[in-house]
């Protein structure tokens, strides 16, 4: 049988060897569950996931008992995963009983289930926290300290993918608004020149005819630009507008 040493090395190159170009975080997340369950025979595991807007959702979970779980700390705002997140810091239970009256309904149902402690390890780097992963035992203390590090370990390797991939997503969105800034500029620029040879005005002056154009309608002066551009919209129908 491999050793805990063995199971954690090659749990973080099975992490690792998800990080390929264009890689999937969904199945990054998976695989980390996975991975946890196996290389410290946890129970049962649920990953909960902030979107752009900071509000949390169950990501994935190891089986039903773990998502149902997971659920309800959306649900009532409170539970060891939500306060990992909440707070950013490692949250543990050895004895889930006596976390009753903190976490009263998650704890009544992680019970209902068979389980009697948990850890919840916020998914972070630095102050920047995207989620949270809650791990549960059936028997207390099965978690060691020593473990705790590797969990970590494990989880921001997770976090960091997830943050790489956020920046390249909004990098890729911020390059194509700029090839658009650019495309849309060229076609006004087509668009006032051909304003300025038909009416005999200067560029500046055919600017202003196509904002006053597209105002009056309603229209995006882009939409204007590329009407002219295009002939659907002729320059001799911009002459009511001149002075």
């Amino acid at each position: 049988m491999p050793t805990l040493q063995h199971r954690l090395v090659r749990a973080f190159v099975e992490l690792a060897d998800t990080l390929v170009e264009d890689f999937d975080v969904t199945d990054l997340l998976h695989t980390l569950v996975e991975r946890l369950m196996q290389s410290f025979e946890i129970a049962a595991v649920g990953l909960l996931l902030a979107d752009d807007e900071g509000k949390l959702t169950v990501v994935t979970a190891s089986g039903e008992e773990a998502r149902i779980i997971s659920l309800l700390q959306l649900q009532r705002q409170n539970g060891p995963s939500f306060e990992a997140f909440t707070t950013g810091r490692y949250v543990v239970s050895n004895d889930l009983a006596a976390s009753r009256v903190k976490w009263p309904d998650v704890v009544d149902e992680a019970l209902s289930y068979g389980y009697s402690a948990v850890h919840a390890v916020p998914m972070k780097v630095r102050d920047v926290v995207v989620g949270a992963i809650n791990l549960f035992e059936t028997a207390p203390h099965k978690l060691t300290p020593a473990d705790v590090p590797v969990i970590r370990g494990m989880a921001e390797i997770a976090t960091i993918a997830i943050l790489q991939a956020r920046a390249m997503n909004e990098a890729l969105e911020a390059a194509d608004q700029l090839r658009v800034a650019l495309r849309t500029r060229v076609i006004i620029e087509q668009a006032k020149g051909m304003i300025s040879q038909s009416h005999g005005i200067s560029m500046e002056k055919s600017f202003s005819l196509l904002r006053t154009y597209a105002r009056g309608r309603r229209l995006r002066l882009n939409e204007v630009a590329n009407q002219i551009v295009d002939g659907r919209l002729h320059v001799s129908d911009l002459e009511g507008l001149l002075d």
